[in-house]
């Protein structure tokens, strides 16, 4: 994933030694959002809530901070490192990596609740692991755009440069509003992750769902993060209101009118309009 880095390098201008982060005075620790970090210890006082990569062993140790090397790097949220400084000093990077992590802490609860290798777990870590690794450029393209009121997630039909990073030449566009949250997020993961697998199917039309059912799973997920994290008890996916434990069947006809009322959707079970188009370019 690239255009949404989520650390920055010192060497853009901010003090070596100096994070600006705000030190809670009765243990000594730093607050970086996520996460809080014992200067005394060097090192993070809880595990990072996404994972690492293989291709880099430093990211595979959760406690540790900004990949062991403090002097190259600063982790400006306590998950994500990288070395986009223009990037990494957005509002917007910084919430969307928020918003990742606390996704990934409601799978983990999930899986608590609805057993490990479920439907539920394993189509919300698909959405999330659709994104692909801060800092690697896989073809996956995350922009904000503060007119935005809702996600949009386009994939071109046709494959661009090949890398070992992107093996596919997938080129996949992810638009977010600027206020992000868990659900949103992943709920575009679902529309990033069909698309992927479409790009590697040689854009077969089997792997192409309709629209409409690209949108229920991607409201399928977004859902069950909601139920997750509801402190209420009553929740809204756009105007339709659900309360807290009703399953995701039970809110599937409410689903259905506001996918067919809605201006941006006008969508029924009988739509066949493709997800995706083959030949498309993706916009800019």
């Amino acid at each position: 994933m690239h255009s949404a880095a989520f650390a920055f390098n010192v060497a853009s201008g901010m003090p070596p030694r100096s994070t600006g982060k705000e030190r809670d005075a009765e243990s000594g620790n730093d607050y970086f959002g996520a996460r809080y970090f014992a200067s005394s210890m060097g090192r993070m006082l809880s595990p990072d809530p996404l994972g690492g990569s293989l291709a880099n062993p430093q990211s595979l140790n959760k406690y540790a901070y900004a990949f062991n090397n403090p002097l190259k790097f600063v982790d400006p949220t306590g998950m994500y490192v990288c070395d986009d400084s223009e990037n990494c000093d957005s509002d917007q990077d910084k919430q969307f990596s928020m918003a990742l992590a606390n996704a990934q802490a409601d799978v983990l609860k999930m899986q608590i609740e609805k057993g490990l290798g479920s439907n539920e777990v394993e189509d919300a870590q698909e959405a999330i692991n659709s994104y692909g690794d801060e800092g690697v450029d896989n073809g996956v393209d995350v922009k904000f755009d503060p007119k935005a009121k809702v996600g949009e997630t386009y994939v071109a039909g046709i494959t661009g440069a090949k890398t070992s990073d992107n093996p596919n030449g997938q080129n996949i566009l992810v638009v977010l509003p600027y206020e992000l949250d868990a659900g949103l997020v992943s709920h575009e993961g679902v529309h990033v992750a069909h698309g992927e697998a479409w790009v590697a199917s040689g854009f077969s039309t089997a792997q192409n769902p309709t629209r409409f059912q690209d949108e229920i799973d991607a409201y399928h997920v977004q859902y069950n993060i909601m139920q997750t994290e509801m402190n209420g008890l009553t929740g809204n996916l756009g105007p339709e209101i659900f309360t807290r434990g009703e399953s995701f069947r039970d809110f599937l006809p409410d689903l259905r009118d506001f996918l067919k009322s809605d201006p941006h959707y006008g969508l029924t079970p009988a739509s066949k309009t493709p997800a995706f188009i083959k030949g498309s370019v993706v916009p800019q």
